[in-house]
């Protein structure tokens, strides 16, 4: 009885929170949407895709909220000294919502770690490739970035950390009109760097017609010509807050 009122409360709750943090996302994002020209459908679709990280957020809240208001209305009813009188200890009383509230944890757990990243991944391209119409990027399990950086360029960045404006083991990839690779840049580092990026520790590969490497050439230091700044490039890098504990160790490991 306790714990199916508890439950009931909490479903309430969470559903209350999540739908009044996405619905002020959206009113505060709008009249960018309006901007970008994105369809009702693509909204609708990008918000459904962040339900599970906005629930991870509000879980705690609403467990909180459903702890209190349960345990309020079993007191503003008499039950607790119902139970009281029944010899029946307040800690036995309240141990569905304890046990309950462990399940929870335990259930966020596994939606943390199994669905709110490929949610997350689904969220961001549905930002940026159909209602932005642009961001061509890719990111791995690895949280390596895959970018399209011209009609014939792809990027390939280790490791990003946009708010330092660097990149790290980055390679260039310059393509023939039919797909095959002309020449490979490798560079240690990327800097942002007077409104460009630069790359040091340059090796330059290039390649014959048929795609045999022919030379190699190595310089100090080369402007790379690339569109995306590094707030451009922020939204591809993953937050260590939408992380799993897998991906968190992973990450810290390349670090």
């Amino acid at each position: 009885y306790i714990g199916r009122d508890f439950l009931i409360l909490f479903g309430l709750s969470l559903a209350v929170l999540v739908a009044t943090s996405l619905l002020i996302h959206l009113f505060e994002r709008l009249h960018r949407y309006v901007a970008w020209g994105a369809s009702v459908s693509d909204i609708l679709s990008y918000y459904f895709y962040t339900i599970p990280r906005e629930a991870l957020r509000m879980a705690p809240f609403a467990v909180l909220i459903a702890s209190f208001l349960s345990v309020g209305k079993f007191n503003r009813n008499h039950e607790l000294l119902a139970m009281q009188m029944a010899r029946l200890h307040p800690l036995r009383a309240v141990l569905p919502v304890v046990l309950l509230a462990l399940g929870i944890t335990a259930i966020l757990s596994v939606v943390q770690e199994v669905i709110a990243p490929g949610a997350n991944e689904i969220a961001l391209r549905i930002r940026e490739q159909r209602m932005k119409k642009e961001g061509a990027f890719h990111r791995t399990r690895s949280q390596d970035i895959w970018y399209l950086a011209g009609p014939d360029r792809i990027l390939h960045i280790e490791l990003l950390d946009t708010r330092k404006g660097e990149m790290l083991d980055v390679s260039l990839f310059q393509f023939s009109p039919d797909f095959v690779p002309i020449e490979r840049v490798e560079a240690a580092r990327g800097q942002w760097r007077d409104g460009r990026w630069v790359l040091s520790g340059v090796q330059i590969h290039r390649f014959s017609g048929g795609g045999i490497e022919m030379s190699v050439a190595e310089v100090q230091e080369m402007p790379l010509e690339l569109d995306a700044t590094p707030e451009d490039l922020a939204v591809v890098e993953k937050e260590v807050a939408e992380m799993g504990y897998a991906e968190l160790k992973r990450y810290i490991q390349r670090l």
